[in-house]
């Protein structure tokens, strides 16, 4: 409703100077009913979609992992495992959740683990100077000088355990102008493309190389996760906040 509302208004605005002037009206993203309404109210309303726009980038490789078990914890524990195996070939890692219990819930395992990594936490429960604190761990450069892929293996790698929420936006490159990451796990599928989108949007910041990217889905997330890779590889746009398996058809 909020996004309709604010619609509501600025038609008003629009119907008062309509008889002075002419609008162009520029947006990254508009929900469905948004559109639709706009569309059905300025019947003479003509439409642009920038090139590129809400598509993946190309280059980006994905793996969709099948980590149905049962559920609880058996989903929990097969989706750490796939986690872990995603980690074992990476240097600098962000592993992105959906919430902040299931963000807790990883860097807790995580820190558990006889592998010696450094594991940072980035989500809305922290103050803000450890999510500073975090952030600066993550992205400082190493003393070498070295990038991430190039770090000495005695150096142990880095992963950043957060919430889409937290790192939305976020350029996650190492200080100096090293390289971004080498990995981007989706520990919990994105509810929508639009979620989807932002946190694929982690593996190909700016002009650096691409990151792999691993998503794990399970039960009610594993249909729409296989739509909507289907929907990604054949070169498709995404409507925003779809969240339904049949409307990628």
């Amino acid at each position: 409703e909020p996004p309709l509302a604010m619609w509501r208004w600025l038609r008003a605005e629009l119907e008062y100077a309509a008889p002075r002037c002419s609008h162009c009206l520029v947006t990254s993203a508009l929900p469905a009913g948004v559109e639709e309404r706009m569309c059905t109210d300025l019947p003479r309303l003509v439409r642009r979609i920038g090139r590129g726009l809400h598509v993946t980038r190309s280059g980006v490789r994905l793996t969709l992992v099948d980590c149905c078990a049962g559920g609880g914890a058996a989903v929990f524990e097969r989706k750490m495992n796939e986690l872990r195996r995603a980690l074992s070939h990476s240097r600098h890692a962000v592993v992105i959740c959906s919430s902040t219990t299931s963000c807790i819930g990883v860097h807790q395992a995580l820190g558990q683990d006889v592998v010696k990594r450094e594991v940072h936490a980035l989500h809305d429960s922290d103050t803000a100077g450890r999510r500073v604190a975090a952030l600066t761990a993550f992205r400082r450069a190493d003393e070498t000088g070295a990038s991430a892929t190039a770090r000495p293996r005695d150096v142990p790698p880095r992963v950043l355990v957060a919430t889409g929420r937290a790192v939305r936006g976020l350029d996650l490159a190492c200080a100096g102008g090293g390289r971004g990451a080498d990995e981007v796990v989706l520990f919990d599928f994105p509810p929508d493309t639009k979620a989807y989108l932002s946190r694929v949007g982690c593996a190909c910041r700016g002009d650096r190389p691409t990151a792999h990217v691993t998503a794990l889905a399970d039960g009610a997330s594993l249909a729409f996760a296989k739509a909507l890779l289907a929907h990604d590889q054949a070169g498709k746009p995404h409507c925003f906040h779809t969240k339904d398996a049949d409307r990628l058809k």
